[in-house]
């Protein structure tokens, strides 16, 4: 992964003894930031995901999904009925999209 989207499991793979697997879990995170990608150009093509960079937007979604056990700790008072509009709808939508009333 890039050095630009440095996630917990990633510092947490860094951490590991490297006879631990740490090469075959930085694969399969990967392989699964691949498969983020593959669903993002699909969504692309249909229309319901806006124009972007596959590439950055995966890595993007992969570090979202590793972070997202941290959120409560960042946004006090987030629940499950919110958490998707405050964390996953600005990479959708970008940052400056009008908020939803």
């Amino acid at each position: 992964s890039s050095a630009a989207a440095l996630t917990m499991l990633d510092t947490s793979c860094a951490a590991m003894p490297a006879s631990s697997g740490r090469t075959e879990t930085r694969r399969t995170m990967n392989r699964l930031t691949e498969r983020f990608g593959f669903c993002l150009v699909d969504g692309m093509a249909d229309g319901s995901v806006r124009p972007l960079d596959a590439g950055i937007a995966a890595q993007l979604v992969s570090s979202m999904v590793n972070a997202a056990a941290e959120l409560p700790a960042w946004v006090p008072g987030v629940t499950p009925e919110n958490a998707a509009d405050l964390y996953a709808r600005p990479l959708f939508l970008g940052l400056f999209a009008p908020a939803v009333r």
